[in-house]
């Protein structure tokens, strides 16, 4: 199996990066024991322990980095603690061990755990080999269960900048390496007690369990709650962020009140009414479907109502098989990756088009429809597409009309929205426009409304507009004399000039 192979890599990866980290330092100390206040026991015990605390947190920070931690993340932090301390885990202690692995990432800072790389100064030429190899103990928890989200991605880059922040590529260090080990410290970590082998001692196997029959098939784990606070805050953030379409920012904090209120009403064995979340998403492309769906799972699984809160996206080809009989498996096996968060359908209605002819979409809907309420606590639907089709869609089956009942429009932007995404991308990405620039940008976007057809881009339109400026400043200014910063990053108003006319389209 390749998480079976992933595993074998993890366990090499740790052993790696400890021949670098320990072994190295070992090395060192070993050559210079006056130089470090601390006995030899201590020594080794400190030294152990603290490459144990940087793996885990490496480990925990990615695997909790999409909320959840799958069957494939779960057994591969079984590997992580059984490598480092040479004894077996109970595989029916999945949750305790990664809620104390968890405890073990909060309480040892970046800077406690990469101290001891500064004692010495020749460890310091193997900074950029070591990042490297932690690096990789990222990459494989990052991908172990088949897939990496943009959380994913985006902690993975904050590992690295961690690294690159307490480990810098220059020899220089501001730091007083002459210090004794006992003293450098921060101070939230002095006296740190929870040590790898102390709080998972419980859940050290005795003797060898028989293994389960369905061991492989572990439901995925809940993660922290200040993870969750942490996801719900980013996702109202997000949602706040969103330029224009405020009425649909408007319904999905009414569908979190309504979620809330059922919730308290549980908390005070109140009756609770069963909610539908499942909803529909119209409008043109470009203007916002999606990234709303994303930041209605990231929501929904801060809250709690959802376990994961991921999104997976699909469409008709997605669902559909290429032979009758099999599309019931190819949706099922959709709604399984998609359980315990949301599944958008883009284009939806071409699962039932008027023509009753196609088995194929009837077979995806039924069986979509039949998962909807087995897995009713477990999964949140959205189809999105054009508004006409979408209404023939829903009115064309009942089970469909009666399971979303919540719409969402997402009308086109306006000349003002349209404008403040490119500023808000130019802003992201480092770039200035020059005073100037912003009449001639308003010009060019009511040019394109007005010339716009029902494949008008909206947002879509102006990334490529975005990106085709970036083209024309390169070459504008690649051949200048002194290339300065400002050069580099402003744009000017004959960026916005020969624009090709498909930039006004969906591609």
């Amino acid at each position: 199996m390749v998480t079976d192979f992933l595993n074998e890599q993890f366990a090499e990866a740790i052993d790696d990066c400890r021949r670098l980290y320990v072994d190295g330092i070992i090395e060192c100390f070993l050559a210079e024991p006056k130089r470090l206040k601390l006995g030899h026991d201590e020594f080794f015990d400190d030294l152990q322990h603290r490459y144990a605390a940087l793996v885990v947190k490496v480990f925990v920070e990615t695997a909790e980095s999409d909320l959840v931690l799958t069957p494939a993340e779960a057994r591969l932090a079984l590997t992580l603690v059984e490598h480092l301390l040479k004894q077996r885990v109970r595989k029916s202690k999945l949750k305790e061990t990664f809620a104390q692995l968890a405890q073990i990432a909060k309480q040892n800072s970046w800077a406690y755990v990469t101290e001891p790389l500064h004692w010495f100064d020749q460890t310091r030429d193997h900074f950029e080999e070591f990042k490297s190899g932690i690096g990789r103990i990222a990459n494989i928890a990052a991908r172990v269960d088949g897939h990496i989200s943009e959380e994913t991605i985006t902690q993975l880059k904050l590992i690295r900048w961690q690294l690159d922040q307490h480990l810098p590529p220059s020899r220089e260090d501001p730091g007083d390496t002459d210090t004794p080990v006992s003293d450098q410290a921060d101070d939230a970590d002095a006296g740190n007690e929870h040590r790898l082998a102390d709080v998972l001692i419980q859940l050290i196997e005795k003797d060898a369990e028989p293994k389960a029959a369905n061991a492989d098939r572990a439901e995925p784990c809940p993660l922290t709650i200040q993870r969750r606070e942490e996801e719900l805050e980013r996702g109202m953030a997000e949602l706040d962020s969103l330029i224009g379409i405020a009425e649909v920012r408007h319904e999905v904090r009414t569908l979190m009140n309504v979620c809330k209120l059922q919730q308290h009403r549980a908390e005070h064995s109140m009756p609770v009414s069963h909610v539908s979340l499942h909803m529909v998403f119209t409008g043109n492309p470009g203007t916002g479907k999606t990234t709303v769906a994303r930041i209605v799972g990231k929501l929904f699984g801060g809250m709690g109502v959802l376990q994961r809160g991921h999104l997976v996206e699909t469409d008709r080809s997605g669902l559909v098989a290429e032979y009758l009989g099999q599309t019931a498996q190819k949706t099922s096996a959709k709604i399984d990756e998609a359980l315990d968060g949301v599944l958008f359908i883009d284009e939806a209605y071409s699962l039932a088009p008027t023509s009753q002819a196609d088995a194929y979409g009837q077979e995806a809907v039924q069986t979509l429809l039949k998962r909807m309420e087995d897995d009713r606590d477990r999964l949140v639907v959205i189809l999105a597409g054009y508004p006409q089709p979408m209404e023939t869609m829903l009115k064309s089956n009942p089970g469909l009309s009666s399971r979303f009942s919540r719409h969402c429009h997402f009308p086109d932007y306006g000349v003002q929205d349209l404008c403040a995404i490119f500023e808000r991308l130019a802003h992201q990405n480092h770039y200035q426009l020059a005073g100037e620039f912003h009449d001639r940008l308003a010009a060019e976007m009511q040019s394109r409304i007005d010339r716009k057809d029902e494949h008008f881009g909206n947002g879509r339109m102006v990334r490529n507009l975005f990106e085709s400026a970036i083209r024309n400043l390169a070459n504008r200014v690649v051949l200048a004399a002194d290339l300065t910063p400002d050069l580099l990053s402003t744009f000017q108003t004959e960026d916005l000039e020969s624009t090709p006319a498909s930039l006004g389209s969906n591609s």
